[in-house]
Order: C-alpha cells, then structure tokens, then sequence
C-alpha cells in the first residue's frame, strides 16, 4: 500500500449490496461517501468496512476486494493497525460518538511514516441493521507537517539571528521584523510595521535605495554592499546590506527581503588597523630622516671636502670623488623623498587643493616627470579626517603609477561630477596588468580601506587613452 504513488487505476465499484450478509447500504449514503474528496472508510459496529470512496482506494493503492467486509484493522495485511486508531475507535468514540481531527502517525509499505488527520462520526445504520456506522475520514496531512515544521524552524532562526532581517513590499512598506532588527535599529515590530523602510535610510542615500527597489522589480538580487542606515535615536550605523527579491508560486516578484549585519565594529578596526599602519610608516620616514639621512648628509660633507681638496692639489682621483660625492647627493634626495613619502601629511579641510598641487610639483620636480594638478572650481570637504584620506589616496595613486606604470605623465585631478567629489589620477604608463597571486596589492587594497572610511568608492581602470585611471568618488553628504 503506498499513498500517492502510481497506483492502478481506481477499480471499478461493486455494486452497492454489499458482500455476504450484510444488509444492503442506502444508495444515497454511499453517494454521499463517495462524492467526498477525502479518503472515507464507513464501517459497521464491528469496524468491518462496509464501503469505501474512490478517493480512499486511489490514495492507499488498495482495491475494494482488499477492503471491504474486512475490519479496519486488516486492510492491506494491517498497517492500520496502531494503538492510536484502536484508541479512537474503541475508546474515545464509543464515548463522544464523534471525533475531529484526530492525528495519527502511519507507517506506508514502500512510502514512509505518514501523518494523517482522522475524523470519525457515528451514525445511525439503516433499518434493515440498527447498529450504529462509523464513518471515518482519513486526510494525509503529511506535506503540511512538514511544511509547517520548516516554517517553524525558519521563524525560530529568523528570530534568533543577530543581523536585522526585514520584509518589505514593493512599495518599501515594513512587512516583517525581527529580533535582530528591533536590537539593531531600536524599534520594536508594532513601530514600525505598515511604515516605509526609508525611516532608516539618511537623506543621501534615497537615491541609493530606490535604484535598489529599481533592481528587485526585475526580479535581481542585490549582491551584498556597505552603507548606512539611522537608528531610533538618531545614531548612524554602518551596515553590510543584501537585498533579494521575494517571489510567489508563479515567480512573480511580490516582496522585498532585506538582511542588514552592523558592521560599525569593523570600520572601527579598520580605522585603529589604518593608524597603526600610519604610525608605523611614520616612525621608518622619521628614522630614515634622522639617521640615515644625516649620516648621509655627513658622508655628503665629507665627499665634498675630499674633492676640494684633490682638486686644488691637482690629483688623478679627483674626478672619481667628485662622482662619489654626486652620488651621496643623488642618494640623499632619494631617501628624503622616501622619508617624506612615509610621514603623513595632515592636510587641513580647506587646504586640500594647496596640498594636491604642492604633491603634484614635488613629483615634477623629484622623479623628473610631467605631474599636474587641476581643480576646476574651489572644493572644500568636511572634515580633515577625509581630506587626509583623499590626499593618502592621490599619493599612493601616484606612487602606483610610477613604480609599477612606468609613467612619464600623471594628471590630478579634482573635481565635481554629477554632484559628487570626484579624485583622478590619470597617467599614461603601461596600464593595468593582471594582479598578482593573492589578489590585489597592499597599496590598493589600502586605498579601498581608506575609501570604505569615507563612505567613498574607489575604482582603478585602462584610461581611454592609454595607461590607468584610478577614480575615488565621494557621497554627496561629503560636499562642501
């Protein structure tokens, strides 16, 4: 016996007499179980069945032969035979003389461990035989369980996770929201639900979230990415987001599911991560300078002399010490520039252009290159926090361009672009090559960082004429 499987064909129904000396059933009776979409069993007082609808045999993969006259218990060799049937139809209805509901766990040859939801109801038989009929029916609630236990476990888990998980209809409106949301953002459920998502979303990013809703309508799902969302009391926090499109049975996009991770304590180690890195580089730059360097200095001195002196008194060395001193002054300027290239450069907020330029015409002037800076309108930026990064982030394009682009032109550039604060550094060097095993280099992946800082994107290209443009690009609550 197997439920749902391919059975045979439903046999035809005997006639309504029934088999040996039972009396006959009322045709409207076994009209009435037969037209029942449920698997329906009617058995006499002694739980033998007296008939069956179709919807029972189609189920269980049984025919009438092996069924009917027969007691319940020994349908198909007796797999309904359980302490749970006897129970209900020895026990509980003999006393209630109706029962709904009533699950029972069955064990299908060749199927498995089934679920089914028993209802069972006495009636009065007919004339011709006054003992009370059962009528049993039998619904496989299987699925449903098990459906109904997944969507538990899923609630439980939705429930104890610690990142925000919020459901959304298509029009941004709060569908759903849980624990994680409520500690995150400081809402409880009744807050927020029916309200719009963008109660979270700062004034700058609008625009960031309806292209999001753009996406979902197409039915894409928004790889993760870092931005912003306010709490209840006011607090900005920065959060990993991914965004994915709920569907229906037909595919069709109904809803919006948004998971939110707080990553604040993350730009936070990154920032202590990016100072240490700053504080070391600061002690090499100021050790060279104040060893190496004037041990070097002193050597310069000493070179000098040697060769005023051999060139007063005409000597055949004097051609090789002046080389020797030429080299201690090439050397110097080297580790000077190294030095200076190390110590960071705490650039005011209003100052940013003056110190773009001043870097631009070091460059020119120490590595014998064309660098050039232009700023087609004044640009001031918040803070001098972002005006460091954006300086840290020109120096290290340039550094980039000259140590791996070979470059004889470098252009910086900044500028407004659609509203946003753009940085370039342009150069026309060999261009990009393919990165090396391990992926993206310190130098880059320490722009990123510095970008991620301020909220700001960094992206390193081919230029369209040639070389590589790398492009930091601001959000607009960095402007002016």
């Amino acid at each position: 016996m197997s439920a749902d499987q391919s059975a045979p064909e439903t046999p035809e129904r005997p006639p309504v007499a029934q088999r040996g000396s039972a009396p006959k059933l009322p045709e409207a009776l076994v009209g009435v179980v037969e037209a029942l979409h449920e698997a329906v069993l009617l058995l006499d007082q002694g739980l033998r069945v007296r008939t069956a609808n179709r919807a029972f045999y189609r189920t269980w993969g049984v025919s009438p032969e092996e069924t009917e006259s027969r007691s319940v218990y020994a349908i198909d060799q007796g797999p309904w035979d359980t302490p749970q049937l006897r129970t209900l139809l020895e026990e509980i209805l003999p006393r209630t003389s109706h029962c709904q509901d009533f699950e029972v766990e069955h064990d299908v040859p060749g199927v498995g461990r089934r679920t089914l939801l028993v209802n069972a109801r006495q009636l009065p038989g007919p004339e011709s035989d006054p003992g009370p009929l059962i009528l049993l029916a039998i619904e496989d609630v299987t699925a449903r369980r098990q459906a109904e236990e997944q969507a538990q476990r899923l609630d439980a888990l939705i429930a104890s996770s610690n990142d925000a998980i919020i459901g959304k209809t298509l029009e941004g409106l709060i569908t759903s929201w849980n624990a994680g949301a409520e500690r995150m953002y400081g809402y409880s459920a009744h807050e927020v639900l029916g309200k719009p998502i963008t109660l979270l979303v700062p004034p700058d990013r609008t625009g960031e979230y309806h292209d999001i809703l753009e996406g979902i309508r197409r039915g894409e799902r928004i790889a993760p990415f870092e931005t912003r969302r306010v709490c209840k009391d006011g607090r900005v926090l920065h959060v990993s987001l991914t965004v994915s499109p709920i569907k229906d049975a037909a595919g069709q996009v109904v809803g919006v599911s948004a998971i939110a991770r707080d990553i604040s304590e993350r730009r936070a180690l990154q920032r202590e991560v990016l100072e240490v890195a700053t504080q070391e580089q600061r002690r090499i730059g100021q050790d060279l300078h104040d060893s190496t360097g004037q041990e070097l200095t002193g050597l310069g001195l000493l070179a000098d002399t040697l060769v005023e002196q051999l060139t007063r008194q005409p000597h055949p060395g004097a051609a090789l010490a002046s080389r020797l001193a030429e080299g201690i002054r090439h050397a110097l300027g080297q580790l000077r520039s190294l030095a200076r290239g190390l110590i960071p450069v705490e650039v005011d907020a209003g100052g940013l252009q003056a110190s773009l330029a001043d870097l631009a015409a070091s460059v020119s002037r120490l590595d014998g290159i064309r660098c050039t800076f232009r700023c087609p309108e004044p640009v001031d930026v918040e803070d001098q926090t972002t005006a460091t990064h954006l300086y840290r982030i020109a120096q290290e394009g340039i550094a980039n361009a000259l140590t791996h682009g070979r470059a004889r032109t470098i252009d910086v550039i900044l500028e407004w672009e659609r509203g946003a604060l753009t940085l370039k550094v342009r150069d026309d060097g060999v261009g990009l090559r393919a990165p090396a095993p391990g992926g993206q280099g310190m130098g880059l992946r320490i722009m990123h960082y510095r970008a991620t800082l301020m909220d700001a994107t960094v992206s390193v290209r081919p230029a369209e004429e040639g070389g590589t443009l790398l492009t930091c690009t601001l959000p607009q609550r960095q402007h002016r």
